[in-house]
C-alpha cells in the first residue's frame, strides 16, 4: 500500500510538509513543463526535502503536462536537471490518453522502494 500526500508546493503548506516528510520513503517533486516558475522552484523543494527527510529517501523529479505542445521546459532540460541533482525523472500527463505515464511513475517508484527495502543494511543483527 502506498500513501500519497499532495502539498501543492505552496508556501502556506511548507510547515505541513515537514510533518509529511517524517518517515517518508519517497518524495516526488513535480513541476509543470509549461511553467518556468515551477521548474525554477525544484531546488527550493529539494533543499526542504534534504533538511527534513532521512538521507536515504527516494527522490523523483516529475515534469507534468507532457502532452502540451507549447512547453517551456524541454525533455533535455529536465534530463540535465535530474542528472545534476542525481535523481531519476519522469514526464507525466493527467490526460486520459496519457494515463499510462502516471501508472508507470508509481509502478517504478514501487519497484524502487521494494528493491531498496531488499538491500542489505550495514548493520549487524544480534540473535
Amino acid at each position: 500500500m502506498m500513501d500519497v500526500w499532495d502539498t501543492a508546493g505552496q508556501e502556506e503548506y511548507m510547515a505541513l510538509t515537514r510533518t509529511f516528510f517524517q518517515g517518508a520513503h519517497c518524495v516526488i517533486i513535480t513541476f509543470a513543463v509549461d511553467s518556468p516558475k515551477t521548474f525554477n522552484s525544484v531546488q527550493t523543494h529539494l533543499d526542504n526535502i534534504n533538511q527534513n527527510c532521512d538521507e536515504d529517501v527516494l527522490k523523483v523529479l516529475v515534469g507534468n503536462k507532457c502532452d502540451l505542445e507549447d512547453r517551456y521546459i524541454s525533455f533535455d532540460d529536465i534530463n540535465l536537471k535530474a542528472e545534476d541533482l542525481g535523481i531519476r525523472f519522469f514526464e507525466t500527463s493527467a490526460m486520459p490518453d496519457k494515463k499510462e505515464t502516471i501508472e508507470e511513475l508509481f509502478a517504478e517508484i514501487a519497484v524502487a522502494l521494494c528493491d531498496k527495502k531488499m538491500q542489505p543494511r550495514n548493520q549487524s543483527i544480534r540473535l
